[in-house]
């Protein structure tokens, strides 16, 4: 009895020191990084430093968007104290719960026990700390700002991810977010008084103009869970925003972004990259003499600053020129492309947004039918009306189809196919040459010029080409839309489909950033320019289009013409001083049988040396002649009294 009982004693001594060795393998090798952490957590405190963004800036050093300095409470669990409640108890507690849930011994229905058991705990952590009196006081304090059940909540969140190892508690945990000065200037002056509880200094995006420069800022959304997905994988999003180092260390501890705003829309997003800083990070080990010493220091670098194109002077003055017009304004510098005034209307203030929106009020604002959101200069899609007749000169002259002494006779309407059509303004113009056609907007001309065998309507899609029309203008917004001339590259042409598209209708969609694309290169003697919204310092991008100068010149006579003669549909574009402007007045139609217009006027000006061009479109509004054009008169006269004066 004596041999085998011995002999099942030392192999279950074996089995127990083999066990004991796998063990003390598993945790001192294969584990090792966890509890060295969670042991090193006890003495380190790791506190990241948010980086400002960059501020954008109109041409002239006006900010348009800024930070404003807030104030967020934090909680240091391991110095703090609640009334009523323990919290390193309770951390002890749950940190040993989730220590036994990482055993890999454990089987499914053991895992799932002890996470009911954390779920239970959570919910009564979150109770007792709804009652404690040291909750209900912050949250007092807070004035309304964050009530006791949120603030609980919020402390219950971080007691969880300091018990689980993922922050210090020593490590200063965000729990409220702008508190009042008052608050934050209390706990700062009498840190004795609040023990546990500390100040930490944020910055909130400001829009100091609202909803005048919505559509150029943009606005802050937060960041997606499919964002964070591909940031956890990459650290970047493509065309968007890169992590530094630090916020990338960052994410992979906590599985959060410092800054968890990204741009959504405008310059905002276009220039996250830029704008988006670079976090810091300052790490202390507490010794066991109390005092801390530094082992990291990483100083956040703020964003880099976004000189814009905006003059808000000018801005202002369009936005005050448009009124209650349903529509958008473009004021363009035709040399450079610098986007001076650029207005959707209606808008809506970024604030919205960067304070925080309900999901109940964007989804009011998404569906209202004015639609504050849309972005009207880039993705405002509309039939360019008379305004294409400029297209339709061009072509004509260039391919030798007519020139100055060619004339059509023009009668108040016609008819052809079964279908009567009437010229601008039921008028009868008579024998009328291309630049009179332009100066009085005669559609009979026009669609003589479309049926001429010479001018095929392949040859105008090309021409429409040229000036940028079916393609998108590479403005630095995002979402922009190419509009459609597609339909000039059909083959199965009758003339009443020609004289559709001759006079801008049909099938063609275009954006108003286009059109004063298109007005640019008139103004600049041929140069086709990629519109910008940022202020140019060395060259321009602009190529020159092949198209005779002595094309632009007839047009241009003709164009001044418009504005600047008795008879002319743009002549109530005159602004009251003493320079001239040239434009081309358009009323698209746009599908509702008798119902108004959409409104154009493009132009530039002064006559001789543009400086500015200006289009004018609002939706439903009326002839181009009567809403758009005495627009762009207003803010003529208003900009070059300010200019003037200079």
């Amino acid at each position: 009895m004596t041999r085998p009982f011995g002999k099942f004693l030392v192999i279950g001594f074996v089995a127990v020191l083999l066990l004991f060795v796998l063990r003390c393998f598993e945790w001192q090798i294969l584990d090792s990084d966890r509890y060295l952490a969670l042991a090193s957590n006890r003495f380190l405190s790791t506190a990241y430093l948010p980086a400002g963004r960059g501020r954008i800036l109109d041409r002239n050093g006006v900010v348009i968007a800024a930070n404003k300095l807030t104030y967020s409470l934090a909680v240091v669990l391991g110095a703090s104290r609640f009334e009523g409640f323990d919290a390193k108890w309770y951390r002890g507690r749950i940190s040993r719960l989730y220590s036994d849930r990482l055993d890999p011994m454990l089987s499914d229905d053991a895992r799932t026990a002890i996470d009911e058991r954390i779920a239970a705990d959570r919910a009564k952590v979150n109770l007792l700390l709804s009652r404690s009196e040291t909750v209900a006081g912050i949250s007092k304090a807070c004035e309304g700002r964050v009530g006791v059940t949120e603030l609980a909540s919020s402390i219950t969140t971080a007691l969880l991810r300091v018990s689980r190892g993922w922050e210090s508690s020593w490590t200063p945990i965000v729990v409220a977010r702008t508190i009042p000065d008052d608050l934050a200037s209390e706990i700062s002056a009498y840190p004795s008084d609040y023990p546990g509880w500390t100040i930490i200094p944020s910055l909130r995006r400001t829009y100091p103009w609202g909803e005048d420069l919505y559509q150029v800022t943009g606005y802050l959304r937060a960041v997606s869970q499919s964002d964070m997905e591909v940031l956890e994988e990459y650290g970047f999003i493509s065309g968007l925003m890169s992590l530094s180092d630090v916020d990338s260390t960052y994410l992979r501890t906590t599985s959060r972004l410092l800054d968890e705003t990204v741009g959504a829309t405008g310059l905002e997003r276009s220039f996250e990259s830029q704008i988006r800083g670079s976090s810091g990070l300052l790490r202390k080990i507490r010794l066991r003499t109390g005092e801390e010493k530094c082992l990291d220091d990483v100083k956040p670098r703020n964003g880099s600053d976004i000189i814009s194109s905006i003059d808000v002077r000018f801005q202002k003055i369009a936005r005050e020129e448009i009124g209650d017009q349903t529509g958008s304004i473009v004021v363009m510098e035709p040399e450079t492309g610098e986007i001076l005034a650029y207005v959707s209307n209606p808008s809506i203030s970024p604030s919205e947004f960067s304070d925080g929106i309900s999901s109940s009020r964007f989804r009011e604002i998404s569906a209202d039918p004015d639609r504050p959101l849309l972005n009207r200069p880039t993705q405002g899609l509309y039939p360019p009306g008379s305004v294409f007749k400029i297209v339709m000169a061009a072509a004509g002259l260039e391919l030798g189809v007519v020139d100055d002494e060619t004339r059509f006779t023009c009668t108040s309407d016609f008819s052809y196919g079964g279908r009567r059509i009437r010229c601008y303004g039921d008028a009868a113009h008579g024998s009328v040459s291309l630049a009179e056609a332009l100066k009085v907007s005669c559609n009979k001309y026009f669609f003589h010029l479309a049926n001429q065998k010479n001018l095929s309507m392949e040859s105008i899609g090309k021409f429409a080409g040229l000036f940028g029309f079916g393609e998108r203008t590479g403005v630095e917004l995002p979402f922009e839309k190419p509009g459609n001339i597609s339909g000039l590259y059909r083959m199965d042409w009758d003339s009443i489909s020609k004289y559709q598209y001759a006079i801008g209708q049909g099938t063609l969609l275009v954006t108003p950033l286009q059109v004063a694309r298109m007005m640019a290169a008139f103004a600049n003697g041929g140069f086709l320019v990629k519109p910008t919204m940022l202020r140019v310092q060395y060259y321009p991008t602009r190529e020159k289009l092949q198209i005779s100068d002595g094309t632009f010149d007839r047009i241009n006579a003709a164009l001044a013409r418009v504005s600047n003669e008795p008879g002319g549909t743009g002549y109530t574009a005159r602004p009251n001083c003493h320079e001239k402007i040239a434009g081309k007045t358009g009323s698209a139609e746009y599908g509702a049988k008798d119902a108004p217009t959409h409104s154009w006027f493009a132009s530039f000006g002064p006559v001789g040396k543009p400086g500015l061009v200006i289009v004018v479109m609002c939706e439903k509004a009326g002839t181009g002649g009567k809403v758009a054009a005495p627009i762009a008169a207003a803010i003529y006269e208003r900009i070059f009294a300010l200019t003037d004066n200079k």
